[in-house]
Formats: structure tokens, sequence, C-alpha cells
């Protein structure tokens, strides 16, 4: 999806002075159908009882509602609910149902949650585009009904209806509804911006047109940058749910201004002085509040905040900034208040810079930073090579070798520690490593490469991988001798993970809870070892089958030159690029001779042959061992090519 520009005042807590931004109707009616879907309302949101209020109806009418209160409280399925409701309405007539009864059939006449979104997984999965909420036309039906019986929906209702929305990414119709609610004169709360946010950030995921591409991420700026501005004027501060969600939506229409506006307001991190904290926080830490309000100060930055920053940094393909981030924000800083000085002596005239007072006792707070793990460095290295650059490839690969052989030396240290402490060793005492080498690491470079046909890069990543995996089968060893017959090999560590996530956490909080600890798993651990192993011994086969193709193609692009008499380059010959002979050239490059030289074919196959079929090109490389074929008259030709000079006369 190409980068869209929104303004650099998008985000509340640095702009004062924003513009509303009208959306018009035609700007969105292309692309969502006009309806509303949701998620479920938050725990605390309470109906009272429909039979409490049904005194003035008679009492068939009672028995009726009586049937549906029963259908509401077991929780039966949700069409019998609806089919309930319907002949309700029908044998009422025009007596009006109490609110109550609406609300809880607004809240159990749709699907769960899972239900709704396993229904839109299998949507995509069949070719057909992402649609409205199942049970859309009830929610407005029954919102409908309630105005008719002259009472009007809550704030909570429509929440409910926009956690729908959210669910399924129905960008279009959580806009209608937050204007619907604003012109009933509701105000918006947290949770109502989290449920727009989430249905922005997940609708940019889902499939879209290539002709209408461009319009519909114009739109999703459009749409964000207003919920944006009424949050700013509603007072409404950020949770980290809203924060999470933001990110999402910067990342898919990559906005640089508001991501750097977010980053500095979120975490006090300033992309282009990241080795300090941002200005509007240097003097909001020893403050408490600001005529009764509280000083609001950065989230923490964490490993997960620091991955998507390279992301994003990535995506928008400016190198500098993108390595420039990940060395400062990846290294705790913790000096770097005390460089914060003026370097002008003497005279009054000279206002530059900003004094600091050796004796404060108020230090500069310690820049934002956050360990690196496996997903960090695949990133930055899948970003690298995507923009072409070698060295640097190579360089973050080589770091990220050397931490893998120290995480590896730390884990088995601790494990020894534990060992000698007790006779059983604790192994759930131990912190769950966050890096280890894998494929996702590799393969980019493999890509750079191969794209350039830079060869010498291609071989020095074919050094690397014995030692990767000759040190990954040692801690293998290890684990298993160690860990001996006391291990649970179905046993993993930590809460199990849910496949869909349905839930928001969308408490007041503004800072975030602590994540809770994961403890090393030596079970999980072996299978991940023995996973990466398998993978990166599969790469192996496939990097020697690219190597091989790429020198054959090489040596065949500088024989055509020998034997069209052009010159080619010796790096041992003074004169550098010297004209040699064919027999010469043989020799230096391990020229083989033809198949046919040594096989007997048929004529049809030998006719073949001399048309050029592509199934009779012989390879004189070490490319036919990796494709399986024998060697008995192939021996493999050394990916070095020998120094040679000039030709003798």
């Amino acid at each position: 999806m190409p980068a869209r520009r929104v303004s650099h005042a998008l985000l509340a807590p640095l702009a004062h002075s924003i513009k509303r931004t009208h959306i018009p109707r035609s700007c969105i009616r292309p692309f969502f159908a006009p309806a509303i879907a949701g998620i479920p309302l938050a725990a605390s949101t309470s109906i009272p009882s429909p039979v409490a209020s049904t005194s003035t109806l008679s009492h068939a009418h009672k028995s009726a509602i009586q049937d549906l209160t029963n259908a509401l409280e077991d929780r039966s399925y949700h069409s019998r609910v609806w089919a309930i409701y319907s002949n309700l309405l029908s044998t009422l007539g025009s007596e009006p149902l109490p609110l109550e009864i609406h609300q809880h059939v607004l809240r159990r006449c749709t699907p769960s949650l899972k239900d709704v979104r396993v229904s839109l997984v299998r949507r995509l999965a069949s070719g057909r585009g992402p649609g409205p909420h199942p049970s859309e036309a009830r929610f407005q039906t029954i919102m409908q009904n309630i105005r008719a019986s002259g009472a009007q929906p809550t704030l909570d209702d429509y929440n409910f209806v926009l956690q729908q929305f959210g669910m399924v990414g129905h960008a279009r119709g959580a806009v209608q509804v937050y204007k619907e609610l604003k012109s009933f004169g509701l105000v918006p709360d947290a949770q109502t911006f989290a449920f727009c946010f989430r249905a922005l950030a997940f609708r940019i995921t889902l499939p879209v047109r290539k002709a209408v591409r461009d319009d519909f991420a114009i739109q999703i700026q459009a749409i964000f940058n207003s919920l944006m501005n009424d949050m700013q004027s509603l007072n409404i501060p950020y949770t980290v749910t809203t924060l999470d969600l933001t990110l999402r939506i910067l990342k898919e229409t990559l906005d640089q201004p508001g991501f750097y506006s977010l980053m500095r307001w979120a975490y006090g991190i300033d992309l282009d002085n990241p080795d300090r904290i941002a200005l509007e926080y240097a003097d909001t830490y020893d403050k408490q509040s600001v005529d009764g309000t509280p000083v609001h100060r950065p989230f923490p930055f964490t490993t997960a905040a620091l991955n998507t920053t390279i992301d994003i940094l990535g995506g928008l393909g400016d190198v500098s900034k993108l390595v420039q981030a990940f060395e400062v924000l990846t290294q705790p800083l913790t000096q770097a208040g005390q460089q914060y000085f003026n370097s002008f002596e003497g005279g009054e005239d000279d206002d530059f810079g900003v004094s600091a007072d050796s004796t404060s006792s108020s230090p500069m707070p310690q820049p934002p930073w956050a360990p690196p793990n496996t997903t960090t460095y695949s990133m930055l290295l899948r970003h690298v090579c995507r923009l072409g650059h070698p060295i640097l490839a190579r360089h973050y690969l080589n770091q990220a070798i050397a931490l893998n052989r120290q995480t590896s030396e730390s884990l088995r240290q601790k494990w020894n520690l534990k060992a000698s402490l007790n006779k059983n060793p604790r192994p759930d005492k131990i912190l769950a490593p966050q890096f280890a080498l894998c494929r996702s690491m590799l393969t980019p470079v493999l890509g750079e490469s191969n794209k350039d046909k830079n060869r010498f890069l291609m071989h020095w990543l074919s050094t690397k991988i014995p030692a990767m995996i000759r040190i990954m089968k040692q801690d293998v060893a290890f684990f298993e001798l160690e860990s001996g017959p006391t291990s649970n090999s179905g046993s993993i560590s930590g809460n199990p993970s849910t496949v869909l996530s349905t839930e928001l956490d969308l408490g007041e909080a503004t800072t975030p809870q602590s994540p809770p600890p994961k403890y090393f798993d030596v079970n999980l651990h072996l299978r991940t070892l023995k996973r990466n192993i398998l993978d990166i011994e599969d790469f192996s086969k496939r990097l020697d089958f690219v190597l091989g193709r790429t020198t054959q193609r090489v040596k065949e692009r500088l024989g055509r030159r020998v034997w069209q008499g052009k010159d080619v380059f010796f790096r041992d010959s003074p004169k550098g690029r010297v004209v040699t002979t064919k027999e010469n050239w043989k020799e230096v490059v391990n020229f083989q001779p033809r198949k046919d030289d040594y096989v007997e074919v048929s004529q049809e196959d030998a006719n073949r042959m001399k048309r050029g079929h592509h199934q009779y090109r012989s390879m004189s490389t070490s490319a036919r061992v990796a494709s399986g074929e024998p060697r008995t008259l192939w021996p493999p030709i050394s990916r070095y090519i020998p120094r040679q000079g000039s030709p003798e006369p």
C-alpha cells in the first residue's frame, strides 16, 4: 500500500489548534456497506431485568415476554432469540416493549466473537472479500425499535455495536455509528475510540481491490485524522490499547510525520535525536501535577515497541534513520544526561546551547531503550536487504551470530549454576532466552546476494552456516544430557495462547502492566533448537545450489568474453585486464568436458541437445552435486577462482 502523508497535528497531546476534518459520505460509500458490526461490552455493563418493567402488559403478553426472558437467561442460540423477539413484536403490535428487553436482545441476537471471526476467516479463505457483520440488520432493527418506543439507545449500546464492527473490520459502519451517537448528544469515551481504531486497524489489513487501493488509503487516513481530532477536543487520554491500535494504523499508512510525533509524545523518543529524551519531558519527571492535573509521562518503551519502530522505519525506506534508531534504542545510555552541556563559556551574549548544572538534584532521565529479540533482527535484516545494503546485512548477521553464541553460553552457565545449588535443577527459575538464530535471518541475505549476483556474499554466508549448526547441535546434546528423564516432553511454560484474540483491555490505566516473566522450559527450548537446525540445514542445501548456479553463470559470462577475444580481469595480473587463451581459461576455471562426450545417447536425444534443449544443459560446478546428480564424471569445482597471471607468449 503506498505511503500517504497525514498532518503533523493528528496527535492530540502535541497539537492544540487542529481544525475538525469533515468526511463526506461519498468518500466512504464505495468500500463499505451501510451496516453495523462490533465486539462485546465490558464486564461492568449491567442491564435491569426485563420482567420488572412489564406490569402494564396483558397476561398473554407477559407470558410471551417471559418466554423471551427465559431464552435470554439460558443463552439460547442467537437465531432462536431473534425469532422469539420478532414474534413478540408482531404479537404486541403498537404496544412498546421495555427498553431493557431491547438491550438484552441486542447482546444475545448475534453469534459469539470467536464465531464471528471464524466466519470472516472462512469468507476470506474462499476468495470473497470482507463483508458486513452477519447480524448487522438485526442491530439496525433493534436500534429503530428502541427509538420507536420513545427511548434512546445508551452509549453502552453503541459501544457494543462498535465492538462488533471492530471484530470484522467494518470501518464505514463504525464511522456511521460514531456519527449517529454524537448526533443524539452522547459523548464518546475511551472505549468508543478504541473500538473505532480497532475497526480501522483491522480493515486496513484486509484485502482491497487494486483499482481502489489508493483512494481507500486516503479514506482511512481521513477517518483516522478526524477521530484523533475529536479525541483531542474531548481531552480523552491515551491508553495502552489506543496507543497500540494507533501504531498499527500508522504502520500500514506509513505516515512519517504522524509517527515521529507519536513517538515523541508516547515514548519520549525524538527520532531526530534518539540518544536523548524528548524536550517535552525534560522537566516533568520531578513534577507530580500542574494546577491539580496529573503530569503526563511517556509510556515504557518495550521490545514490542522497538520492533514496531524498526518495521515502520524500514517501511519508510530511510536506512540512516533505521540504523540510527536500532543502534541507539537497543543500548542503555545511562550517562546521556551528563553530556548535555553548554560548550560556550564566558560572555553574556553567548546564549547558545542549554546550560547544565552539575550540582542539580534532578538529573536528566535515562533515554528509552529496549533489548532486541529474534523478531528485531529478522525485521532489521529484511529491511536492510530489501533496500540493497549488503555491507549492513553482513554486519548485522555477524552481530546476530555473536549474540546467539553469547545467549547459548549464558543459558548453559545459568543451568549449571542451578544444578550446583540444587541436585534437581529448577529450570522454571531461569528466564527464557529472547534470541535464537533462525532461517528468517538468513533468507534476506541470500535474496540480496542473489539479486545483485554477489557471489562473495553468498560464499561468506555459506561459511557461517556450519558454525551455526554446530553450536545448536551442541546445545541440543547438552540439554538432552542434563535434563535427563525428569523432563516432560509435553509441557509448555506460560499461559496457553488463544488462536483468536477477541478481547480488548480497555481499562483506564495509562501505563501498561508488566507482562508476566517467561521462564525457561527445556523441552520447548529443545523443540525450537531442533526445528531451527532442520530449517537451516534445508536452507544450506538451497544456498549451495544457488551459489553453484551463480558461479556457473559468472564463468560462462567471462568465458564468452574469452571466446570472443576480449580481455578479462585477473587480480594478480600487473595489467589488471588481459587477453588470455581458451586453453588457459579452461585450466583457470576448471571447465569439464560436456556430458555427451562420456555418455552414449540416442539420435533423438542428440538432436534435442543440438537444438539447445534446457534439459541437457550441462553444469560444471557444484550445482550438479546440490541438485542430486551423480558425481562420477562431474567432480565439483572449487568456488574460488585461482590466481592467474597473463599467459606466457
